[in-house]
């Protein structure tokens, strides 16, 4: 309450000082809401009055209750801080849920890297026309990032137990991306299967890579 009659009259002091300095101007227009007609000396007599009127009450309030306005004022800020510190951490609660509901939705849905590799290895052409353009997640560890030439990035994803020939997923991703990550991490990649990669050294397949995440 106290904190409202301070705005009050802190709006009604800055306001009557407005309409004074517009009395010596144009009293006609400082008086716009009195169908009686005044003169400059008289519209600043009347904004003078309930310009000093509300100092005497500002200074009386500040003065008597002042220590109870700090108070309020200061109420006030904790409210914001307490309500901004719930909204984020509601906002941390969220994103973890979030997180949790995607390892769920990739653990039903994607393919260990391992499985790929072995229909690689046992017959390539067989395992194109079940993998190749097609949206897919598989799972594996993260053996090593890179960033190339063009300014794009990769990851290259190994399965949990050691294969011959096939060996990887080589999954191409911005930078940006993979900063968060190292070598060693079990992760989740979504992204669009491009086959045999003939461009990398090694035998290596190739993901397009649409989003990354960790294994929870």
């Amino acid at each position: 309450m106290l904190f409202f009659l301070n705005f009050v009259l802190t709006l009604t002091l800055f306001l009557s000082f407005i309409f004074l300095i517009i009395s010596f101007i144009s009293p006609k227009s400082a008086t716009f809401w009195s169908k009686t007609e005044f003169t400059k000396k008289s519209a600043a007599i009347l904004y003078a009055k309930v310009f000093f009127l509300a100092l005497i009450l500002e200074i009386g309030l500040v003065s008597f209750f002042g220590d109870k306005l700090q108070k309020e004022a200061d109420k006030t800020k904790a409210d914001i801080v307490i309500k901004d510190r719930v909204r984020d951490s509601l906002k941390i609660i969220n994103d973890s849920l979030k997180v949790v509901q995607e390892n769920k939705q990739y653990l039903n849905e994607s393919v260990e890297v391992g499985v790929i590799l072995d229909k690689y290895n046992d017959n390539r052409i067989a395992a194109d026309k079940i993998y190749l353009d097609k949206d897919i997640i598989i799972y594996g560890l993260i053996n090593s990032i890179e960033q190339v030439d063009n300014g794009k990035a990769y990851i290259s994803i190994i399965p949990l137990y050691k294969k011959t020939r096939y060996d990887r997923i080589i999954c191409y991703v911005k930078p940006n991306e993979v900063v968060n990550f190292k070598t060693g991490d079990q992760v989740y990649v979504k992204g669009e299967f491009k086959g045999v990669d003939d461009g990398f050294n090694v035998f290596a397949l190739k993901l397009k890579a649409e989003k990354i995440i960790k294994k929870q």
